[in-house]
């Protein structure tokens, strides 16, 4: 069975306020590998670029301390490699694999890692549709977010197995600020796969978040509870910043 190193994954996202609540923005990954192995072989680092997903939000204020966000957003079939056929496998095992395969299996890797929360993001040859309700309560040290999307991931090919794939995906996180500018909480979120439950997973993610001014900064583990993916589990280290302008 193939498999892989130590997966980086880099997610760089901007958005833009274009009216007041409304606000426009794009996200794009790019993801690396240490080694690919499969059987005896062993392959170079391999690096893969994710689909582009374009985004529109509308906020609405449902009182002093609670935010609904609407989000809709569009991934655009721009990732690198290809679905990872049946002759693939034969490939890898041979030391013969088209780098297109490699990246596949990369692009899988970072979906893994990251828990298969952004599973739009890293799908090769598929355009997607995601709509996205979330809710965020902050009162006082309290923090409270919720959110529920459908991916909707929709084959380019014409001859391909599954041409539609739908995900969908629920998570929350309840957290405490314990110091300022400390908060400590825990994320926890489930990916419900329309087609097959043996492939939908279930992941928690201790997290430390940090407010200092404009900046924001995240640490967090990602820890599996349950995966469609055989053992051994994936699991993820996040280190997250943003900055609000």
């Amino acid at each position: 069975e193939p498999g892989v190193g130590v997966t980086e994954s880099l997610l760089a996202s901007g958005s833009y306020e274009l009216l007041p609540r409304l606000r426009v923005g794009a996200r794009l990954a790019v993801s690396l590998a240490n080694h690919v192995t499969a059987g005896d072989e062993r392959y170079r680092p391999i690096a893969a670029i994710s689909n582009v997903e374009l985004e529109g939000e509308y906020e609405l204020p449902l009182g002093e301390h609670t935010e609904l966000a609407v989000v809709l957003g569009v991934a655009l079939p721009t990732a690198s490699g290809r679905e990872i056929e049946a002759e693939d496998y034969f490939e890898l095992m041979e030391g013969r694999a088209a780098t297109g395969a490699l990246q596949g299996l990369v692009q899988r890797a970072a979906a893994a890692a990251r828990g298969f929360e952004e599973n739009a993001l890293f799908e090769a040859e598929r355009v997607g549709l995601i709509p996205k309700v979330s809710l965020l309560h902050q009162a006082g040290a309290l923090r409270l977010e919720a959110y529920v999307k459908l991916e909707n991931l929709i084959s380019t090919r014409t001859r391909v197995e599954e041409r539609y794939l739908g995900e969908l995906i629920g998570a929350g996180f309840a957290g405490y600020e314990v110091a300022r500018p400390v908060v400590l909480g825990l994320r926890a979120w489930a990916n419900l796969d329309l087609a097959e439950l043996d492939r939908s997973a279930l992941m928690v993610e201790p997290q430390m978040r940090m407010q200092l001014g404009l900046l924001h900064a995240t640490l967090g583990l990602i820890v599996p509870l349950a995966s469609p993916l055989a053992e051994p589990v994936i699991a993820g280290l996040r280190l997250a910043a943003a900055a609000r302008f």
